[in-house]
């Protein structure tokens, strides 16, 4: 045998080898294949784990309208609070002076009831 015939035949036996391992590793990827397409098929859910996920959705959503509802009402206070202390200040400017006593304070709530009370 000359040379370029033993290279033939050393070729060959690779191929035979290699052909050899791909077919003895094929059933095996061919497994492994399919797990990761059954993991990649959505799961059919049961109607009680649907169950589960509407109520789990369901009180997620009544804490964000707890915070949205909570969130309202701070801003609400807010206004009312500044509300009453720009009448406040109009209300002492009004009266001429300060109203930093109890003593002024009340004169000052009389003088209002006799006028504009019931």
């Amino acid at each position: 045998m000359d040379e370029q015939q033993l290279k033939a035949v050393a070729n060959s036996f690779k191929n035979l080898r290699a052909t050899t391992t791909q077919t003895a590793a094929a059933p095996a990827q061919k497994a492994a294949e399919e797990q990761k397409q059954e993991a990649a098929k959505p799961k059919r859910k049961s109607l009680a784990d649907k169950i589960a996920d509407l109520e789990a959705r369901e009180e997620k959503l009544k804490q964000q309208k707890r915070k949205l509802q909570t969130e309202q009402n701070r801003k609400e206070r807010s206004a009312r609070t500044h509300r009453f202390c720009v009448i406040g200040a109009e209300i002492e400017k009004l009266a001429g002076s300060r109203m930093d006593s109890d003593e002024k304070k009340d004169a000052f709530l009389s003088w209002l009831r006799s006028h504009w009370g019931k």
